[in-house]
């Protein structure tokens, strides 16, 4: 069969986010703030696999600093707007992708046309921005549900943000996805199948050695619930299943033992005429019973019941109580937690995200009600893993498994209610079947991911943080958070960044000082933003408190190595740290877009100095 262009240029990122999380990535357009060494490489790695579009919004024209450390500007286009030659060059990466740019700064277009971020799936913010802006971003994002990443760069330092009011994920893709199998309760036609199976005691060696591990469990586990009754705890089981593959085997040599000796008398010599090189080699292949093997391995799943994972369970807590005589799921969601989690303005921004919510919740609704009708038992997957069994008794039991998957899919979908989510009403019609079969298939790795807002975090105190860098071992990669929080400090004292000018660094290194005891003090009892960084106008906002009111906490580390490495860095970024940090935005990006693989919820930052990485919550 022939494959067409897309699925062969796309093959390999296919195999992991499948064709449906590819669709969702061409159908995102990307926002961009500043084209700088960070930036680009965020979107060359977005380009790549075929994001749908991108916008880069930079009022910056090309400097030498630029041509030294991006690839994505040339010497002649030193003096051009920064923003229109980097989106040619990353568009010449991908024919498929729509490149745009704006040739603003986001400071004058955020204030002018705050909407304009409203029809993105992602906003990206690289560069040295000031806090007031990243604040006027963080409005118009983070009410709206739109995922608003703001990285940081200072020489050997480098942070990443993600700030996500509320982002569901659908496939986790665990390591290890769990093996559900419903032998410790199973379905009349599951009970069926194995009984069909004749007396184990009475098949030939090829029979025993392509049954099913299942198939044996379940059976040797009602064989010895009937001897042990049912207070006997199921540690036991595994023992007598050995026991059971051990006389099976002894059966099993016996009887080709047996048929050797009975073809050595037919062909005229004695009984003992067998020779030990045959019978050996005839106990070997007798005795190879793999499936059992497998079946002891698997032991547990003849008593143990899949659990519903407690993420999941939490989802239901934001949804509306069901009354006693309806269906767990309801239209009703306005006296939900489900309010406060996503907000009218995310329907009203019209963005690609701004229809997931609804649909997400309404199979989360009606997963509550199908639990609560089965008994706690999760929509069965109908994945029946390898095993040792020949082909038409593997597929019988496959066909069993998914006839199963398919009634509880009907069941879930006849559950499906209207629920109405930030303005955005999901009915049941609006479900297809390729989102319902995703979500039942991996109902138990649902998972929410929410993070404060840019000001929430900037204005509340953070005594885990003081209390780590106050421990008698803090880690460096806290101490550079605390450095990037002081230089929105310097910034507002000062209209500048520190190591703007070489010639000045020892005061900007004092000064760097100063603002890091600001930044120390906030962390600690937390305090309205300075004036300058709330608003820019210090009639409106309220003054950051005295040093008098507030003790300062003493780090157990040194944070004056890192003052130094800011104010040496400069407005300078290294290209090998931008390389590694736009690789790992456009990894949390994907996901973000793709509602695939688990997000970092928190500030991701990284010391490259000694090569070491965290992610601080």
């Amino acid at each position: 069969m022939a494959v067409d262009k897309k699925t062969q240029k796309y093959d390999r990122q296919l195999r992991l986010w499948q064709a449906h999380g590819q669709a969702a990535l061409e159908r995102a357009h990307v926002c961009l703030v500043n084209g700088t060494a960070t930036g680009t490489e965020v979107l060359k790695n977005l380009v790549l696999p075929g994001v749908g579009a991108f916008t880069v919004v930079d009022g910056s024209t090309v400097t030498p600093a630029d041509i030294g450390n991006n690839f994505f500007v040339k010497p002649a286009h030193l003096g051009q707007n920064r923003a229109k030659v980097v989106s040619a060059l990353l568009g010449e990466l991908n024919e498929d992708v729509d490149a745009r740019f704006v040739a603003e700064d986001v400071a004058e277009l955020v204030h002018r046309n705050p909407a304009f971020f409203h029809a993105f799936s992602l906003v990206v913010v690289t560069g040295r921005v000031p806090m007031p802006t990243l604040l006027a971003l963080d409005a118009e994002c983070w009410p709206r549900g739109i995922p608003l990443l703001v990285l940081r760069n200072a020489g050997f330092a480098a942070s990443l943000r993600s700030v996500l009011r509320a982002h569901h994920v659908v496939e986790l893709h665990p390591d290890s996805p769990a093996r559900d199998l419903r032998l410790a309760d199973p379905w009349p036609e599951l009970v069926a199948f194995v009984d069909g199976f004749k007396d184990f005691d009475a098949m030939s060696s090829a029979e025993l050695t392509h049954v099913p591990y299942p198939v044996i469990l379940l059976r040797v586990y009602r064989q010895w619930r009937a001897k042990v009754g049912n207070d006997a705890p199921n540690s036991g089981f595994r023992a007598y299943l050995t026991a059971e593959k051990e006389r099976h085997a002894e059966r099993l040599v016996a009887v080709v033992t047996a048929q050797l000796q009975k073809d050595a008398k037919a062909d005229g010599g004695a009984a003992g005429d067998v020779s030990e090189a045959a019978l050996a080699t005839a106990t070997a292949t007798t005795s190879d019973l793999e499936n059992w093997d497998e079946a002891i391995a698997n032991a547990y799943h003849a008593y143990s019941r899949p659990s519903v994972d407690s993420a999941v369970t939490k989802l239901f807590e934001y949804l509306p109580a069901a009354d006693a005589g309806e269906d767990a799921a309801t239209s009703e969601s306005t006296e939900s937690k489900l309010a406060d989690l996503v907000a009218p303005e995310a329907a009203a921004s019209g963005g690609v995200m701004s229809t997931r919510p609804a649909t997400f919740w309404s199979l989360v609704g009606a997963l509550r009600a199908f639990l609560a009708q089965s008994g706690g038992q999760l929509p069965l997957r109908g994945v029946v893993p390898d095993m040792k069994a020949d082909t038409t008794t593997y597929v019988a039991m496959q066909r069993t498994y998914r006839a199963k998957a398919a009634a509880d899919l009907a069941s879930l979908r006849a559950l499906l209610k209207p629920i109405t989510v930030g303005g955005v009403t999901a009915t049941p019609d609006a479900v297809d079947d390729d989102a319902l079969a995703q979500f039942a298939r991996n109902a138990n790795y649902l998972r929410l991911v929410t993070t404060p807002s840019l000001r929430d975090e900037y204005t509340r105190a953070h005594p885990d943080r003081v209390r780590d860098l106050t421990s008698e071992m803090p880690a460096n990669e806290l101490a550079v958070l605390v450095l990037f929080r002081a230089v929105d400090y310097f910034y507002a004292a000062h209209r500048r960044w520190p190591g703007d000018h070489a010639e000045e660094f020892d005061g900007d290194a004092a000064q760097l000082r100063i603002a890091v005891r600001d930044a120390l003090r906030a962390l600690a009892h937390g305090a309205p933003l300075p004036a300058e960084i709330a608003s820019g106008d210090a009639a409106v906002a309220e003054p950051s408190p005295s040093a008098a009111d507030t003790p300062i906490p003493t780090p157990s580390i040194n944070l004056d190595d890192w003052v130094h490495e800011f104010v040496r860095a400069g407005p300078a970024e290294l290209h090998g740290v931008a390389a590694y940090m736009g690789g790992v935005a456009a990894q949390e990006a994907i996901k973000l877009i793709t509602s695939q693989y688990l997000p970092m919820a928190g500030t991701y930052v990284y010391n490259a100095i000694a090569s070491q990485s965290s992610v601080i919550a």
